[in-house]
């Protein structure tokens, strides 16, 4: 395997990029796949395939870390979570909250890790978004000097990469331009149990939908 794919996602207390985080989640999957049923499924590097123990990370960040270190709570973002239903909230909360530096750091090290039992000569880094998620993580890594294992040029936005091509398998390409959802409709859609603003969960579907956009698999 010569590139490991990760895709991860974060729930924050803010949409600005020095957002304080509640939870970082993430997933690696193998784009080389040739089913679906092999995406999570990561080769090592003879190429045979390893089904990786620790595949994906899932932490809840202690705010309180977040608040020392001077990251950004906003009180609309605040309001939005209040709204949410119960279950939804236990959900994402962890019992057992990190400091946000440990998580960065155990993410980082996470990593490295899967990318030396793959034999991965790089690393590509997904996110829904160009200026959220991957921004924040870079800002949040900045504040505490943690070096993530990723060259700059290899932070991918998976909603432009599913908008553009996932137009292609369009009966209507400018569908897509109409409603940036309706691409979604020409893929599978991810099997798994939906949690509703899970960090980890929205990883999984995002690695999902990036495997079948690549791929031209269609419904």
């Amino acid at each position: 395997m010569k590139n490991l794919d990760i895709t991860f996602d974060i729930e924050t207390t803010s949409l600005d990029v020095t957002a304080a985080i509640m939870q970082l989640g993430a997933v690696a999957w193998n784009r080389q796949a040739e089913t679906s049923d092999g995406i999570f499924i990561l080769d090592n590097e003879n190429g045979a395939p390893q089904a990786v123990a620790q595949e994906y990370f899932n932490m809840g960040v202690d705010l309180r870390s977040s608040f020392i270190a001077g990251l950004d709570f906003d009180k609309g973002t605040a309001l939005w979570w209040d709204k949410m239903d119960a279950a939804v909230k236990d959900e994402m909360l962890s019992p057992s909250p990190i400091p946000v530096e440990s998580v960065l750091s155990q993410f980082t090290s996470w990593v490295k890790n899967i990318q030396e039992r793959v034999g991965a000569e790089s690393v590509t880094v997904w996110s829904q978004g160009a200026d959220f998620d991957c921004a924040i993580l870079r800002h949040i890594s900045s504040v505490f000097k943690v070096a993530l294992p990723v060259k700059y040029q290899n932070f991918r936005c998976a909603r432009t990469y599913a908008q553009e091509v996932g137009a292609t398998l369009l009966d209507d390409p400018l569908d897509a331009a109409r409603d940036p959802y309706k691409v979604y409709s020409a893929i599978p859609e991810y099997p798994g149990k939906k949690t509703v603003h899970d960090a980890l969960f929205d990883s999984r579907r995002t690695a999902w939908n990036t495997w079948h956009f690549m791929h031209g698999v269609r419904k």
